[in-house]
């Protein structure tokens, strides 16, 4: 079992308050993403579940057992740094086998254990070679590696990937994935990558200024973001936002006039910030009049930057397009995918 519940935890560094209260509970088996800019508390709170910080208020269980006092090496869990922190003078099978031989594992076993963890990752031909002769995502799966042997009942993962390159970063991610599915164990992975985030959780937890911002699946933060700082940090490209008002159950903005069929639903005069994903934006269709700036091929999508009035938008055309800079297009959102923001709150309006 690994079900581990946060409640009302803190973390206090003098003066500042680093993780204000939180409450959070990941369940058995969840492979859980803490994603979320740099600063935002995403390590430190990992940090704290790991035992490698105190808190400085509530309390964490770990099935439901009081963990806030307990020692990092009883807690159950095994770790995995950005550095990897290999001994650089022992070999693969050293390196899997130094934590078990910290414990008094029988050296049978312990060499049963490290072959079968081996065998699990594909590195048995890597065992006897030092870590100075590894790539950066051999030295990954050693990491691992290590981490597997112990059997413990939670992994913690702190940006694990951020020192590989982009095909070794999409390799590594499906290494990780395809793991969990066969051994089944509750993740925390950290990253500020989105496009990580996105693809490994199960569960996402967005993290600002060491707050939570929105729990959900990848899809409910995508298509359902809490607030607009959600909207602007999932997706790639992000969200495009136009400030406007509410006249009649209407959006208006300059040269926008969209009826959102919510006159008796949203209050007339509220300023609101209307959200829309680059996908959910046709081209030429409708009648909202733009310009073409720059297209951006990548092949299988075209990322098209279009200037409407005073406002920028980004849109996404699923194929390759003849669109040249300066040409006039109009534009059309689709109704049931817009997002409106109160700009007060920067929470969304129901429509």
């Amino acid at each position: 079992m690994g079900r581990i519940t946060l409640d009302k935890v803190s973390k206090r560094f003098g003066d500042v308050e680093v993780i204000p209260p939180l409450d959070l509970t990941i369940e058995d088996g969840e492979f859980t993403v803490f994603v979320g800019p740099s600063g935002c508390g995403k390590s430190t709170l990992l940090r704290l579940i790991a035992g490698l910080e105190d808190t400085s208020g509530g309390q964490i269980r770990i099935d439901k057992q009081d963990a806030t006092h307990v020692p990092p090496a009883k807690r159950g869990l095994a770790m995995v740094f950005q550095s990897y922190a290999l001994y650089p003078t022992m070999s693969v099978r050293e390196n899997i086998a130094f934590g078990l031989k910290i414990r008094g594992m029988p050296k049978d076993e312990i060499q049963q254990e490290v072959e079968r963890v081996a065998d699990l990752l594909q590195i048995s031909a890597l065992l006897d070679k030092k870590p100075a002769r590894l790539s950066g995502g051999q030295q990954q799966r050693v990491a691992m590696g290590r981490a597997l042997a112990r059997r413990p009942k939670i992994y913690l993962f702190d940006e694990p990937l951020s020192n590989l390159d982009a095909k070794l970063r999409a390799d590594a991610r499906e290494d990780l994935l395809e793991l969990h599915r066969r051994v089944g164990t509750t993740t925390i992975y950290v990253t500020h990558d989105q496009v990580e985030a996105m693809t490994m959780g199960d569960l996402i937890v967005i993290l600002k200024d060491g707050e939570i911002q929105q729990v959900g699946s990848p899809m409910e933060v995508y298509q359902q973001p809490a607030n607009k700082f959600v909207g602007s940090f999932i997706g790639s490209p992000a969200m495009n936002f136009i400030d406007g008002i509410i006249k009649n159950g209407e959006f208006i903005a300059p040269g926008i006039n969209i009826d959102l069929n919510a006159k008796d639903r949203i209050v007339d005069g509220l300023e609101v910030s209307l959200g829309i994903r680059p996908e959910d934006i046709a081209i030429n269709h409708g009648n909202i009049e733009a310009i073409v700036i720059v297209t951006e091929p990548l092949g299988s999508e075209t990322i098209i930057h279009v200037q409407m009035g005073e406002t920028s938008l980004v849109t996404k055309h699923p194929s390759m397009t003849t669109l040249q800079t300066g040409e006039k297009i109009t534009l059309q959102f689709k109704s049931d995918k817009i997002v409106l923001f109160d700009k007060a709150t920067d929470y969304p309006v129901n429509i």
